[in-house]
């Protein structure tokens, strides 16, 4: 899926809101996130998957919205397996800093439009 290096990803983690940072590596995320892959019984493996793509959300990698999906996919489990997990997930971690990944998306959502309008009008230059 993603294949970023540490160093890529400490940058990241360094232009992020105070709240996605501390819930990034908060002990009480761990925990859920465990909680949610061993109540849809998945091996450690597995786990590891879903810990790291919890961290593409809160890094602005994976917009919560496609998180299921991927979870699906990348793990290669039943899509009711994965909405369960993406369930938990969301209740207990990605809703506790909601308003931070929505500005977050909401920004590369916006980058994203630009770059395609410039696409669309050769004759408009993007302004840096």
């Amino acid at each position: 899926m993603f294949n970023y290096s540490t160093e890529e990803m400490w940058e990241l983690y360094r232009s992020l809101p105070k709240d996605l940072k501390e819930i990034s590596f908060s002990e009480k995320s761990a925990d859920r996130i465990s909680a949610a892959c061993q109540s849809q019984k998945l091996d450690k493996e597995k786990e590891k998957q879903v810990i790291k793509m919890v961290g593409y959300v809160l890094f602005g990698l994976l917009p919560p919205r496609e998180f299921a999906g991927a979870l699906e996919k990348e793990l290669k489990i039943e899509k009711e397996t994965a909405e369960k997990i993406f369930t938990e997930i969301n209740a207990f971690i990605f809703s506790q800093v909601k308003g931070s990944l929505n500005s977050l998306y909401d920004t590369k959502t916006e980058e994203k439009e630009e770059k395609k309008e410039v696409e669309k009008n050769p004759y408009r230059e993007p302004i840096d």
